[in-house]
């Protein structure tokens, strides 16, 4: 849950340093928002992709799936 504070912390602080400068967004920036994001990704795919498996294994199909 620390990292993704962290990870939501840096996307804040990014856009808030995109948003002081006027003439846009250079080359580091878009890479380094980008790599952000990538990594937040990857943060809630790790912490809540078990979780997700979980819940569609345990959903009743109602009749969705079928069998054949």
């Amino acid at each position: 849950m620390k990292q993704l504070k962290k990870a939501g912390m840096a996307i804040v602080h990014s856009l808030k340093e995109f948003t002081k400068e006027e003439e846009g967004m250079g080359t580091v920036e878009v890479i380094l928002i980008i790599a952000v994001l990538i990594t937040f990704v990857l943060i809630l795919k790790s912490t809540l992709g078990p979780k997700i498996k979980g819940w569609i294994n345990n959903l009743d199909t109602g009749g969705l799936v079928d069998e054949g």
